[in-house]
């Protein structure tokens, strides 16, 4: 077995639009970490590879800057990583629903929100549109996007992400490994059962019509144990053969860590010397982070759905 209480960690990005930026925090990161592949992860949590001190990097979604500016660095500098998107977006070159909102104008937003969730406007006052919209349904999600653009006559932005060309060279490549990341990126736990199941199978069998290989390799949408995801969302990704997924919880990976909900720190802004330091205090980093805000979205996501709740049931005949 491996060294329980070695320091390994794995960082994920989303949209990276600076390649100085990337090339300069990959290279802090290395002054504390050896970069392994997905795999060498993989063979750690199920053949006993023993790794100590070591990092792999993730990336979220499937962005077109991955495709821009990500992958040239991550060739230049000859670092491993692994990818997680979904196959929906990439073939229909459509984008995720939280791409689709950039830009809107809240207060009118909230007001549709509050009109399809059949709440007063003033109650959603305190609560962030994210930490509202991850506490729906895809659908519902959807659909509240949808009557916001119809009322307003929002245009559609352009596709955001990569193209299928894109994904399959980098794929092709040999050093990115690509995984899933559902169809339409619901928060799981919001879904219903055959809901939860068919976002996790299609993406997985999305992938591999798309890249004639069967991946074995997942990350959760927003990845908040016990908020985004639990024990049905892991037996429905075991049920799918996959080996390894990726979670959000903030802290280094060990073998004491379920394989299918690996711990991972998210990295998107910072000068060289703040990534080191985010990287040392670790845990302690996050923590400071969030008591210096006041509300942060996990709190604010609890109390909305604790409202909502409360309002559905009062509600009801």
């Amino acid at each position: 077995m491996g060294n329980l209480s070695a320091n390994n960690i794995a960082i994920t990005f989303h949209d990276i639009h600076s390649r100085d930026w990337l090339r300069r925090t990959l290279q802090a990161i290395a002054s504390r970490y050896d970069f392994v592949s997905i795999d060498e992860v993989s063979n750690f949590y199920h053949s006993g590879k023993t790794l100590k001190n070591t990092c792999h990097i993730t990336f979220d979604d499937g962005h077109k800057t991955f495709y821009e500016n990500s992958f040239p660095v991550l060739k230049e500098l000859g670092i491993p990583a692994s990818i997680y998107v979904s196959p929906l977006i990439i073939i229909e070159e459509k984008n995720f629903w939280f791409q689709e909102i950039a830009g809107i104008e809240e207060n009118h937003f909230k007001q549709e929100l509050a009109l399809f969730l059949q709440l007063e406007e003033a109650s959603l006052a305190r609560f962030s549109i994210y930490a509202i919209l991850k506490s729906l349904p895809v659908d519902d999600i959807h659909a509240v996007i949808d009557q916001y653009f119809t009322k307003y006559n929002r245009k559609r932005l352009p596709p955001q992400n990569m193209n299928t060309d894109q994904l399959i060279e980098v794929d092709r490549s040999g050093l990115i490994k690509i995984g899933a990341h559902t169809m339409n990126h619901p928060i799981l736990k919001n879904e219903t059962d055959e809901r939860a199941y068919d976002e996790v199978k299609a993406s997985i069998d999305g992938l591999a019509r798309l890249l004639g290989k069967k991946t074995a390799y997942f990350a959760f949408p927003n990845g908040i144990p016990l908020l985004d995801f639990g024990p049905r969302e892991q037996k429905i990704l075991a049920d799918c053969d996959v080996s390894l997924s990726f979670s959000m919880e903030k802290k280094r990976y060990s073998q004491a860590d379920h394989h299918l909900a690996v711990p991972r720190n998210a990295l998107e802004r910072g000068g060289p010397n703040l990534v080191k330091l985010k990287l040392l205090l670790g845990k302690s980093w996050y923590q400071l982070k969030n008591r210096l805000t006041p509300a942060n979205e996990i709190s604010q996501r609890i109390h909305f759905q604790a409202l909502y709740s409360t309002n559905r049931t009062t509600a009801q005949p």
